[in-house]
């Protein structure tokens, strides 16, 4: 290890070139002289701009308002795109025909889909996402920020950034616990858009509010002093605000009807051929979707029938979007009537084959490809239902036909167990439709049309990345009633009730267009991203001033022991596992040397975990594994936290948790010797309890 005074001066020489680089990026002009800063902005999400799913599209919509300079802007951006599933080899790609020989295998993009705004970047691997891997890629690449669009879980964050970065964040739980990982990602970014209310205010309520890590601490830091305020200024508040997807009413409006004219005529297969110029593809239509058939459910024959739309995502082993509960729900709705012949349920299900289509340039998947979702079929003869009284259609569909079975329908069924947004909820109320989901996170903000049903209780899985809602079935049953009631008294002329919808669907267009318009979204991001350079700023400036004098003496760290460890719910960016009978000689050299450790930055890997060589107190060492070749149980190590609230959702045991971060880890940094020893005189026998949980050691 170098002496610290050496690692000092190259953290100090490191914060002011960064510093600088920044007030630097913010004073440039571009070289048309227009007095706007031109800045390279890069967005990173799943997949190419034109291939399946919510958040490739709407990052594409994005990129088209922030390449747009209006006349107030202070900024002008330049696009750039990463994603984190295509395997692109690492170069700067201008066009799609340079981009093309390396996705060969992906779909094309649409005819006269806009890409020339956007250069594309490749990475060395598609492996794990940290901010490590992501400050290597700013240093290739130039760019001079970063906005994600993911889940928030999929982001490392084991060194703090060295560019702004943005999140648009779909939270999928009701709060940010400290307990989890999802809290130490947060805390990294500068700048956060909720995609929804309560999970802007749950966001805000985490990590909107200064933390002062060091103050308050037996023998820790004066409150007041320069250290303290440094470290308030290093971790920082993340600036967040309720910024949601983006949606041009009118023009949905615009495009069901252009469906529905179609599939009055045409069939379903036949109306995708056409708009999107492609050969035509037949799998497995249903004569439901068959213009001209008697039971088409887009001919005047049905136009009466009340038409209940299951439409979203089936690939995921957890059932996240509740498709079993729906059909449960519609099946006691169902057998609840007395003539239930005008009652159809149309089921348009995303299977995991189809998504993988996009990678393999539109071919039906193989029949060694399994789904991996529910199999509505199966269900629903298992229930009963007559065969003729549903549809399942697992194809993918133009834009205009997805518009227009939303809009045919009488309601949209959505009772998702858990939802970061919901576009499917939004786009059903955009064309008129009321929806019904389950009063939880975003659905519960966004459901204005319709129903929103309360759950029943909270879902926690071992294997769960969050919490999730139980929807609630006898519930949506009742709300499908509720429908149907309505539905009737419109077909027979009930003026009160055909006023009530009208109100309603004027309230929720007056709502959308001033909320989720694509220049309201557009400016609201703009602004955002103004104060999110104002706060990387600020940190990097308390970096700085932290480190122009002496590293701290405390706060670094807190303390985890025993057989089972203590829960860590704290801010210190380190926790110790610590043995019993573990006495720290020097905690205020510890301290400083965790500090420095977890800051320093400049290329090397950053530190993970930190191994404190301990003698016991007659004189021998602490071997460094036991007979089972893990990390010794008397072996005190340093884990960084966000590592510990990964592990501590799994399991338990010190040991375990030791264990597990030190597998993680490719190299654990190995401290200076003489820090601490262990005294094994409190030795209870079979394993150790600890008496060191609220205090500093």
């Amino acid at each position: 290890m170098k002496p610290l005074n050496i690692v000092l001066a190259i953290c100090v020489y490191a914060i002011s070139i960064a510093v600088a680089a920044v007030d630097a990026a913010a004073s440039a002009s571009d070289n048309d002289n227009n007095g706007k800063k031109k800045m390279k902005i890069a967005l990173m999400t799943a997949s190419l701009p034109w291939t399946f799913g919510p958040y490739q599209s709407q990052m594409h919509k994005l990129s088209l308002l922030l390449s747009e300079s209006k006349d107030g802007d202070e900024i002008e951006y330049d696009i750039y795109w990463l994603t984190f599933a295509d395997p692109i080899p690492k170069g700067v790609y201008k066009t799609y025909a340079e981009l093309q020989p390396y996705v060969r295998t992906v779909v094309r993009p649409p005819v006269g889909f806009p890409i020339d705004h956007i250069t594309f970047l490749g990475q060395q691997d598609n492996g794990q996402m940290s901010a490590s891997k992501f400050n290597k890629l700013q240093k290739e690449y130039g760019f001079d920020c970063l906005l994600t669009l993911m889940d928030i879980t999929k982001m490392v964050p084991d060194e703090p950034f060295n560019m702004p970065v943005l999140a648009w964040v779909p939270l999928h739980s009701e709060s940010v616990r400290r307990t989890v990982v999802d809290y130490w990602v947060l805390r990294h970014y500068h700048g956060i858009a909720g995609l929804a209310p309560s999970g802007a205010k749950a966001i805000e309520d985490a990590v909107g509010k200064e933390i002062e890590i060091g103050s308050n601490v037996p023998g820790g830091l004066p409150t007041n002093s320069d250290t303290t305020r440094a470290l308030t200024a290093l971790t920082g508040t993340g600036q967040v605000d309720f910024i949601p997807h983006i949606f041009d009413r009118k023009a949905l409006l615009a495009s069901a009807d252009v469906g529905l004219k179609m599939l009055k005529d045409r069939s379903v297969a036949e109306a995708d051929a056409k708009l999107t110029r492609s050969p035509l593809i037949n799998r497995g239509q249903e004569s439901t979707l068959e213009a001209g058939h008697p039971h088409s459910l887009f001919g005047e024959e049905r136009k009466d029938d009340f038409v209940i739309l299951l439409q979203g995502g089936n690939y995921d082993s957890e059932d996240r979007k509740g498709w079993d509960t729906s059909l449960q729900a519609f099946m006691r709705f169902y057998n609840s009537l007395d003539d239930p012949s005008g009652i159809h349920l149309h089921i348009h299900s995303m299977e995991s084959y189809l998504i993988a289509a996009d990678h393999h340039l539109d071919k039906d998947a193989p029949a060694s490809t399994m789904p991996v979702g529910s199999i509505h079929q199966l269900i629903l003869h298992e229930y009963g239902l007559p065969r003729d009284m549903y549809t399942i259609d697992i194809a993918r569909h133009a834009p205009e036909v997805i518009a227009a079975y939303k809009k045919r329908a009488d309601v949209c069924l959505h009772p998702s167990k858990v939802e970061g947004f919901g576009m499917n909820v939004i786009e059903c109320q955009a064309v008129g439709t009321p929806v019904i989901t389950t009063n939880y996170t975003a659905m519960g903000d966004y459901t204005k049309l319709g129903r929103s049903v309360s759950y029943r209780q909270m879902i926690r899985t071992p294997a769960a990345i969050y919490d999730m809602a139980l929807p609630d079935m006898i519930g949506i049953a009742d709300a499908l009633g509720e429908m149907y009631e309505e539905h009737l008294a419109m077909k027979k002329g009930d003026k009160a009730a055909l006023l009530r919808r009208e109100n309603e669907v004027a309230q929720f267009n007056e709502w959308i267009d001033t909320t989720c318009s694509p220049d309201v979204v557009g400016e609201k991001f703009k602004s955002l991203l103004l104060r999110t350079y104002v706060e990387f700023s600020d940190r990097m400036k308390g970096k700085q001033s932290l480190f122009s004098g002496q590293p701290p003496t405390a706060g670094a760290y807190k303390i985890s022991s025993g057989y089972h460890a203590t829960i860590a719910d704290w801010d210190n960016p380190w926790t110790l596992l610590a043995p019993e009978g573990l006495k720290i000689l020097n905690p205020q050299e510890l301290n400083k040397v965790a500090w420095m450790q977890l800051l320093q930055q400049g290329g090397k890997t950053p530190s993970m975990v930190l191994v404190i060589p301990t003698k016991y107190e007659d004189g021998t060492d602490v071997p460094l594994m036991n007979s089972e070749n893990d990390i010794h149980e008397d072996l005190p190590i340093m884990v960084r936290t966000f590592m510990v609230t990964a592990f501590q959702g799994r399991m338990s045991r010190l040991k375990s948790i030791a264990a597990s971060a030190v597998q993680n880890t490719q190299m654990p940094n190995r401290l200076p010797d003489g820090l601490a020893i262990v005294d094994r005189k409190e030795d209870t026998g079979s394993h150790y309890f600890s008496k060191f949980q609220n205090s500093e050691l």
